[in-house]
């Protein structure tokens, strides 16, 4: 069993589960880590790298969840379980692009299914949600590469100014074409 919160809320927590055991003999054992919020990334990052998305949608009249995942196939970070990467084989189609709770960057790898149908090996990546905020940051720049390749006439921070953002969750106002 996993629980999450301060600490007044897991000692409670371990005193109301003693009062409903009946063998209080019963030994178990806990482990309780400190979260670390200050990795996690920050809400200007966040709220930043949505508005170029937006940005990006508006110029290239794609849907945000297309353009989200693309950029996620490219500079996101691949989700691993105990120490392994997760993999799922389906249907070798661009349906990874339209995704919404899971995103996956499609492998090279193909099999033929016993129906004589292309299967691809898709790795399994980790939402941005999840991000902290150095990868945060790679995520933010590889679309501020996207919108420069692209040659769009879009507003970007400098890299100065999104080092702000990972830094603080203060706002930057100062905008760089």
């Amino acid at each position: 069993m996993k629980i999450k919160g301060t600490i007044p809320f897991i000692v409670t927590f371990l005193m109301q589960q003693e009062k409903k055991l009946k063998n209080k003999k019963q030994v178990f054992y806990c482990q309780i880590k400190q979260n670390c919020d200050n990795k996690k990334r920050t809400l200007d990052q966040n709220s930043y790298y949505w508005h170029l998305v937006g940005e990006y949608c508006k110029a290239t009249e794609e849907s945000q969840i297309k353009v989200h995942n693309e950029l996620l196939i490219h500079y996101g970070q691949l989700d691993f379980v105990d120490g392994l990467t997760r993999v799922l084989i389906d249907k070798d189609s661009n349906w990874y692009l339209y995704t919404v709770d899971e995103h996956y960057r499609p492998s090279s790898k193909t099999i033929k299914s016993k129906k004589g149908t292309t299967l691809r090996y898709f790795y399994k990546l980790r939402g941005s949600r999840t991000y902290d905020k150095k990868e945060m940051m790679l995520l933010i720049k590889g679309l501020i590469n996207e919108i420069i390749g692209s040659e769009l006439d879009i507003d970007y921070l400098s890299d100065e100014e999104i080092m702000k953002l990972k830094n603080s969750n203060e706002e930057s106002k100062n905008m760089k074409k």
